[in-house]
């Protein structure tokens, strides 16, 4: 499972869509995204435990048995006893153990090319309003701060959800989601 998150080696080329614009649906009006980084944790954090609380109610999000992503095919899926969780995936980033820090799918070196749009996201908005905590490729935090980081890629990125797995030994995967399916398990 895991040689399909972490097994190419070559630096992903990744294509931000514009932060803050209007999404695909044109019935979705997307509020305008703060533009201090206070304010867009704020609203990110809220904005992602709303989504999460909701998949947990409606499928049973984070009680699943098992997990697989496929980062090359862009897909995650939770396994239950009785059903099949299924969404497209992207890589928000990894945090290590070993040296405490969280690497941004956009500069992960292992990232299959594609894989990490809503990361490259949160670069572009930090670049273009100067929001120096979010424009660095590997940030040094604990293991709680990344929830916060992954709630904008979350947020800027349009995504569903985000999923925290483990990757290998003191590694944990950050994976953003889209919109879920079900089938029979």
């Amino acid at each position: 499972m895991f040689g399909k998150l972490f097994g190419r080696k070559k630096k992903p080329a990744v294509t931000a869509p514009t932060p803050g614009a209007a999404s695909a649906d044109p019935d979705s009006a997307r509020p305008s995204l703060p533009t201090d980084m206070k304010s867009l944790i704020g609203m990110a954090m809220a904005h992602t435990q709303a989504l999460q609380k909701g998949h947990l109610e409606s499928w049973g999000f984070g009680h699943n048995t098992t997990w697989d992503v496929d980062l090359e095919a862009g897909t995650i899926s939770w396994t239950f006893p009785d059903k099949v969780a299924r969404a497209s995936a992207e890589l928000i980033g990894t945090y290590s153990e070993k040296d405490s820090s969280f690497l941004w799918g956009w500069n992960h070196p292992s990232a299959p090319e594609g894989s990490a749009i809503a990361a490259a996201a949160v670069k572009s908005h930090a670049d273009t309003h100067d929001l120096e905590q979010l424009q660095a490729g590997k940030v040094k935090c604990g293991l709680d701060d990344c929830w916060p980081l992954s709630s904008t890629a979350v947020l800027i990125g349009d995504l569903q959800g985000v999923y925290r797995g483990n990757a290998a030994e003191g590694v944990y995967a950050f994976i953003g989601f889209g919109k879920v399916t079900l089938s029979a398990g």
